[in-house]
């Protein structure tokens, strides 16, 4: 779940998309009658090819129980099949992004299709989540489409709304659209049908614990390693687990402020507002791992796209900081020429989509040359994976989030290393730089028809 990424010449021994192992053998649970969000989920998940039954490395389901049918409709096929068919569905979201972004700027053409798969290529997040199987991507993709097709047909904007909720830390996105007249009833529509389905799949006793469950084990890692928000970055500092809390809340606060504000400008175009709102989901959400920040690839392609001068040049330092998985790097420090290369692929995609003088790319080359010197670093700081590093075996007699939390710290995730803190803080630094970079240039291009 936390290494697998196809930025990395060595992976982690498992089954292929290692996320997608949940959400198959959850499917497999729901199917048998039994508890997904419990430790009946492991039953399944030891029987799925790759997974090491002796160590006892449970991967615990946290997707809503509306999607329940849905995997359980995939695990009706064989677990490598399941996995192909749901990467293609994964590879067709990114797809739809990169298309849907280039129609709404004007910027369709082949040129512009191979520099942006350059970038999704060279993105590390994206790579991520294809590699993990997770549902982040689609997620994100069902965002863009709903924000794209409000205005266009309310029943489009309610599918692709519902979809959106297969994360539900990506689809709080959404709420950048609640200020257009047409948006209300296709949102209103897809609670309703989630709600709906999700009563149909636990009814109203499973859908209240289901929320309930989120809490539980967003506290389980809430200072773990995986975690890439301010309260686990300042706990990894070695800040007390209370005075990184306040910092946590402290972001929440200043981003839904900084949210509001965005909102009520009238001249904003949609699909900027949820640009500018997925660069402010990392402060607000205290839950994203690494492969949620695909979000921010919204505003570096539009930003690529549409800024210019200085903010272009900051925007693409902000999307590069972000492209590089430095939490992965930590893990993995003979990742360093691939992540590398991969990062050059990308800086080269966003400098052929903008065609932007040459001298625009010397700040953006700093980091190339940061990502040496930390991967340099990072070979007397290696920082543990799940599951390679944990000790002992687990057992499954626990509740589901006690079990995972066991899990975590037997691996090693709650350890402090100023160094692992400062390598996740790039990716919050470069967030910051697309939030700026995003408010900045969708103000001066109210002009610019952009849907």
């Amino acid at each position: 779940m936390l290494a697998l990424t196809l930025a990395r010449p060595h992976s982690t021994p498992g089954p292929l998309m290692r996320d997608f192992e949940s959400y198959y053998a959850a499917g497999q649970t729901w199917s048998a009658h039994g508890d997904p969000y419990s430790a009946a989920i492991w039953k399944f998940e030891q029987t799925i090819p790759g997974v090491q039954a002796a160590r006892g490395e449970l991967l615990p389901f946290v997707g809503p129980p509306a999607f329940l049918p849905v995997w359980a409709f995939f695990s009706l096929l064989p677990f490598s099949v399941a996995a192909v068919l749901w990467g293609a569905i994964l590879l067709g979201s990114a797809v739809a992004v990169l298309v849907a972004t280039l129609r709404s700027t004007n910027a369709l053409s082949i040129g512009a299709l191979l520099a942006g798969a350059c970038i999704f290529v060279g993105f590390g997040p994206f790579t991520s989540d294809l590699a993990l199987g997770q549902a982040a991507l689609l997620s994100f993709a069902a965002c863009v489409g709903a924000t794209l097709w409000f205005d266009r047909s309310g029943l489009a904007g309610c599918v692709w709304s519902f979809f959106s909720a297969v994360q539900p830390n990506i689809a709080v996105a959404l709420l950048s659209q609640i200020g257009k007249r047409r948006t209300w009833m296709p949102l209103l529509g897809a609670v309703v049908f989630f709600l709906a389905l999700s009563l149909s799949a636990r009814g109203l006793h499973g859908l209240l614990s289901y929320f309930s469950d989120l809490i539980v084990h967003g506290q389980a890692e809430r200072f773990g390693l995986i975690q890439i928000t301010p309260a686990a970055i300042g706990y990894g500092f070695g800040l007390p687990a209370i005075a990184a809390q306040f910092i946590g809340s402290l972001a929440t606060v200043t981003a839904a402020i900084l949210a509001l504000a965005v909102l009520r400008l009238p001249y904003v175009k949609q699909l900027w507002k949820l640009a500018i709102l997925c660069t402010l989901l990392p402060f607000a959400i205290p839950f994203f791992h690494e492969h949620d920040f695909v979000v921010v690839l919204l505003a570096g392609l539009l930003c690529a796209l549409l800024a210019e001068n200085r903010t272009w040049t900051l925007a693409v330092t902000g999307t590069l900081l972000c492209a590089v998985d430095w939490l992965g790097l930590a893990q993995r420090p003979d990742g360093l020429l691939q992540s590398f290369l991969l990062a050059i692929a990308l800086l080269l995609g966003l400098f052929a989509i903008a065609e932007q003088p040459a001298r625009r790319l010397l700040l953006p080359s700093g980091v190339l040359l940061f990502l040496l010197g930390a991967g340099i670093l990072a070979q007397h700081h290696q920082a543990p994976v799940w599951p390679d590093a944990m000790h002992g075996v687990t057992a499954m007699s626990a509740p589901v989030a006690q079990i995972w939390h066991g899990e975590l710290e037997r691996t090693g995730q709650f350890a402090r290393d100023p160094f692992w803190a400062a390598m996740r803080l790039l990716t919050l630094f470069g967030t910051t730089l697309l939030a700026w970079a995003s408010i900045s240039v969708a103000q001066q291009r109210d002009q610019l028809e952009i849907s």
